[in-house]
């Protein structure tokens, strides 16, 4: 008899409440998922409720974060909503998404994969000498001060950068990242919650970083001893366009590109803007015959 995996879906979200909504519903359509929201502090969490009202397997995480873009926060945030779900539910997997992404694949299939890699996680991560890392190496070796509401912070930051010695992780501790999103395996969740208790340091170096959510996970486990069942694969996929900081919003036009992918998710997608795209996934979705 076939074990279905149970998966915790994490959403990071902070607008579009209705296309939250929407993607609650497709994710919780399998029995064996479980949603977990963190409304970002800066936004109201009421349209949300509202929005999610009658949806099952839904939780609001309570003590919410007020998120800053490329800040530390982002990485609170992420372990507010791993340790809500770790403690909450015997999970086997904890699938990090943010409110503008879509299932490619159905549900079924989805939760069928995950049964077939069990014991792995999943996550983007390049190493040194990649282009994209040698490029972020400003990210740790600065000092940044992106969670400080203090009046000429970024002179302050510019200061601290060239009268202290160049920040470096902690010895015999390897740095990669890439994307900050990701699928993780139940005894690799618990090895990080434990690791960020027992380290201060690790947790002090990556606080003063730019953007350490894109490393903060990955790093951990590439220096464990579960290193080798971490896949270098986010299972997103996500079309980056030169010279943006943001991710191609998918279009109808995209389509047929999306279901060539053997990504499970994509991002990201505006429903406001393009309904389309979204619409010809749930067609897909049905005419395969599952959830």
């Amino acid at each position: 008899m076939t074990t279905v995996p149970l998966i915790a879906h994490l959403l990071l979200v902070h607008k579009s409440p209705q296309q939250v909504a929407r993607l609650t519903r497709v994710l919780v359509s399998h029995p064996a998922s479980v949603v977990y929201i963190h409304v970002d502090a800066k936004s109201s969490i009421l349209p949300f409720i509202k929005a999610l009202d009658g949806i099952q397997q839904v939780h609001f995480i309570k003590k919410r974060t007020h998120i800053n873009w490329g800040g530390f926060s982002m990485v609170e945030a992420t372990l507010q909503l791993l340790r809500s779900a770790f403690e909450a539910g015997n999970y086997d997997y904890f699938n990090l998404l943010s409110g503008e992404d879509y299932p490619l694949q159905p549900m079924s299939e989805i939760h069928q994969f995950f049964n077939n890699h069990q014991g792995k996680s999943f996550a983007e991560f390049q190493q040194q000498g990649n282009p994209w890392w040698e490029q972020a190496q400003t990210r740790f070796k600065k000092y940044y001060l992106t969670d400080v509401n203090l009046p000429g912070k970024h002179t302050i930051e510019r200061v601290m950068s060239f009268f202290l010695l160049t920040r470096k992780p902690p010895q015999r501790f390897t740095l990669v990242g890439r994307s900050q999103w990701m699928t993780l395996y139940r005894d690799h969740v618990n090895y990080i919650i434990k690791q960020i208790t027992d380290s201060p340091k690790l947790n002090q170096f990556f606080k003063y970083s730019w953007a350490p959510d894109e490393f903060f996970f990955q790093s951990i486990l590439f220096n464990s001893p579960y290193c080798n069942e971490l896949i270098n694969n986010n299972l997103r996929h996500i079309v980056w366009e030169e010279g943006k900081a943001s991710p191609k919003t998918m279009t109808p036009e995209d389509f047929p590109i999306l279901m060539q992918s053997d990504k499970l998710f994509a991002r990201k997608f505006d429903e406001s803007r393009y309904p389309g795209i979204l619409n010809e996934l749930d067609r897909s979705h049905t005419a395969s015959g599952h959830l």
